[in-house]
């Protein structure tokens, strides 16, 4: 089991109400392991983030995983950015 299966396989034991994957090895994976949550497959991190705001709810628990070199990284910044309020 590769890196990326096994993940997939951590997260059919996890609280996670959907899955946003990128990238090729990630596309593998998912054909070759049931993810028995509901998940989003992308070529590209550019279409991810728009998916993101228009379909998870407050409250929701997502994972976004992807390679570094993907820009994953950046969608996670802008949700933790925009999902955090300030205190009034």
């Amino acid at each position: 089991m590769d890196c990326h299966t096994e993940v997939l396989s951590l997260l059919n034991n996890c609280n996670v109400d959907m899955a946003f994957f990128v990238g090729d090895e990630y596309r593998k994976a998912l054909q070759a392991c049931e993810l028995r949550k509901p998940y989003v497959w992308y070529e590209a991190a550019d279409g991810v983030l728009p998916d993101l705001r228009a379909f998870v709810q407050d409250g929701d628990e997502v994972t976004v995983k992807g390679a570094h070199a993907s820009g994953v990284h950046s969608i996670v910044r802008e949700m933790r950015r925009i999902s955090v309020q300030p205190d009034h």
